[in-house]
């Protein structure tokens, strides 16, 4: 029953994400809900996904919408470029093919976290980003399965056509269920550092009181 349930759950969050993604600039503060009840869901600990996403989509509604529109901007700008040379219709040097290609992949490693960070700790808008970039970049093998996992039923979908109904039903909140069960171990060891760091901190302060 808590297998059927968990599917059931997946599927309304896919459905919510796509209502509250449609505006677009929305994105990245429905992203940042899905994380959070997905987040919860790993750990036993989902209620109502409607009211649980709500609850993050309205605290998190502007800080994600600062973060998600120069990535949306961003990503438009180099997927355009990508899609033209791959087409043949602008010709490119070979090496700034490789800058584009590196360029999205850098994007796409900061995005594979910043709205999980955003979700689940309270910071700064460059804090949120660094922590993101600093988590993937030392956990390089979990971003690139986190990174594949988001990406492999979109592309499935365009070499199997059928394969658009499980996007529809799955698309987001299946490959972010498993991404959470990545980062959460990521998501605990960085907060063992950041207890020992403070910890060190307090130790340092009533010596020097001392």
């Amino acid at each position: 029953m808590r297998f059927f349930d968990k599917v059931f759950n997946l599927l309304w969050l896919n459905i919510v994400v796509l209502i509250f993604s449609l505006p677009i600039v929305t994105m990245g503060a429905s992203f940042t809900a899905m994380h959070y009840v997905l987040f919860r869901m790993v750990k036993n600990e989902e209620g109502y996904v409607l009211p649980t996403f709500w609850k993050s989509f309205r605290q998190n509604f502007k800080q994600a919408t600062l973060i998600w529109l120069p990535f949306m901007f961003v990503v438009a700008v180099l997927g355009v470029d990508a899609y033209l040379f791959s087409k043949g219709v602008v010709t490119m040097p070979g090496a700034y093919k490789l800058v584009i290609y590196f360029l999205l992949f850098v994007v796409a490693f900061g995005m594979l976290f910043v709205f999980p960070v955003l979700s689940h700790y309270d910071n700064t808008t460059k804090g949120t980003i660094r922590n993101a970039y600093a988590m993937a970049m030392f956990n390089p093998i979990k971003s690139i399965v986190m990174l594949i996992l988001y990406i492999a039923p979109w592309a499935a979908a365009v070499f199997v056509p059928n394969c658009i109904f499980l996007c529809l039903f799955y698309g987001f909140s299946l490959p972010g269920y498993f991404a959470a069960i990545l980062y959460e171990g990521i998501f605990e060891r960085f907060e063992k550092e950041e207890a020992k760091a403070k910890q060190r901190m307090e130790e340092e302060e009533n010596t020097g009181d001392l």
